[in-house]
């Protein structure tokens, strides 16, 4: 394992309080990871989790990297990468990973615990992580948070992910809406024909009186958006709801803002907007499709139990914790 422009430095392993008669367990070291950016942090991609290489192809670095490796021998086995969120005093769990012959011998838990002093030294006060679930999560993951003091994890979103050709071939209701013909003071157009007025009036109309909530807003600056399925529906030349889209993979679509106004949302509208957006994707080379609802989005969950769940490929959930750093 190349470390170029990265500084590993040995940290004895007794600073970690546990004890084991494992030969594999004496011979763990510990050693901190400083300098870490963008661009060296992707030559440990093969020892990340979730990828630390597709993750700089989303977003922007937000602050500071410190990084804590597990190695057995001379062979780096494991790693926990977090970031010191700029301006504040938090900081994230942006990736762990443990080799699969290695786990369940104290070693992620380990890697948490010297982070956590790590961040206490430079300053932060609380430590995040946000993650989707999978098999392992409650056998894993989260217990080993649990041994670690964090807070109970919260459900945040319910994700789904599938393939658009498999849903448009299945799912009746797609078709049936995606066909429909709207009466003539009705129309849907793409989201990117919306003119610059229209979007002053949405932010005007919002500003005196809310009409949408915020974290609906179709002007969530995402440089993703995507253009062949992003639609908004007018009402008498009125922009009244939008269905807001982003690649968030090249072959993969995110379904991100669905909204429709108080007054059309029990005429079914909502359905309409996603099935014509579904078909346009159906109709393209991207094959995927994901969506994130919010826990407390209620009406839209159930669309999504009821319409979606049966033909997707997978649906999990994304869940938050936290832990207050307290300097010992």
């Amino acid at each position: 394992m190349t470390t170029k422009n990265i500084s590993i430095t040995n940290q004895k392993s007794d600073s970690v309080n546990y004890e084991s008669n494992s030969d594999t367990k004496s011979k763990i070291s510990y050693q901190w990871v400083f300098d870490l950016n963008k661009v060296n942090s992707c030559e440990y991609d093969n020892l990340t989790f979730p990828s630390i290489q597709k993750r700089w192809n989303i977003y922007k670095q937000r602050g500071k990297l410190l990084g804590v490796a597990a190695f057995y021998e001379k062979n780096m086995v494991g790693l926990v990468i977090g970031e010191c969120l700029a301006n504040t005093t938090k900081a994230e769990i942006i990736s762990l990973f443990v080799e699969p012959n290695y786990r369940h011998q104290g070693i992620g838990t380990n890697l948490i615990q010297y982070l956590e002093k790590g961040l206490i030294k430079v300053g932060c006060k609380q430590v995040q992580v946000h993650y989707k679930t999978s098999k392992i999560t409650p056998t894993d993951f989260e217990p080993l948070l649990t041994n670690c003091g964090w807070k109970q994890p919260q459900t945040k979103m319910i994700l789904g992910f599938g393939n658009l050709e498999n849903i448009a071939a299945k799912a009746p209701w797609l078709n049936h809406l995606s066909q429909y013909q709207l009466p003539s003071d009705l129309e849907i157009f793409l989201w990117k024909d919306l003119t610059q007025s229209e979007r002053e009036e949405i932010l005007k109309t919002q500003k005196e009186k809310p009409w949408y909530p915020e974290v609906l807003s179709p002007f969530y600056p995402d440089f993703r958006l995507e253009t062949i399925n992003s639609l908004g529906l007018r009402y008498q030349g009125k922009v009244v709801g939008w269905m807001i889209n982003h690649r968030v993979s090249e072959d993969t679509i995110r379904y991100s803002t669905l909204f429709v106004a108080k007054e059309f949302q029990r005429s079914g509208k909502a359905m309409l907007l996603l099935a014509k957006s579904m078909r346009l994707q159906s109709e393209s080379s991207i094959p995927f499709g994901k969506s994130a609802v919010q826990i407390e989005n209620q009406s839209m969950l159930r669309i999504v139990s009821r319409h979606l769940t049966p033909y997707l490929i997978e649906q999990t959930e994304s869940r938050f914790t936290k832990k207050d750093l307290v300097v010992v």
